[in-house]
C-alpha cells in the first residue's frame, strides 16, 4: 500500500505545499540553498520534518526578489 504511513511516524518525501513553496522561489529566480530536513529528503531518505529550511544569497537583489517570492 503506497499511501501507508510509514511505522516510525515518518511523512512522506514529497509534499505538495513544499514543492510549490520551492517552485515558487526558483520561478522568482531565487538564489537558495536548500537544509535541514527537506534537503535529506531530497537525497531519497526518509527523515521526519514537516517544514522547509532554505539558506538565500544574503545579496541584496536576491533578498528582494526572495521577498517577492513570499508574498
Amino acid at each position: 500500500m503506497a499511501d501507508a504511513p510509514d511505522p516510525g511516524g515518518v511523512g512522506p518525501a514529497s509534499d505538495p505545499e513544499r514543492e510549490a513553496l520551492l517552485q515558487e522561489l526558483i520561478r522568482h529566480d531565487v538564489a537558495f540553498v536548500l537544509i535541514g530536513g527537506a534537503a535529506i529528503q531530497s537525497h531519497g531518505r526518509r527523515f521526519d520534518t514537516q517544514d522547509v529550511d532554505v539558506t538565500p544569497d544574503a545579496d541584496q537583489a536576491n533578498l528582494e526578489r526572495l521577498a517577492a517570492a513570499l508574498t
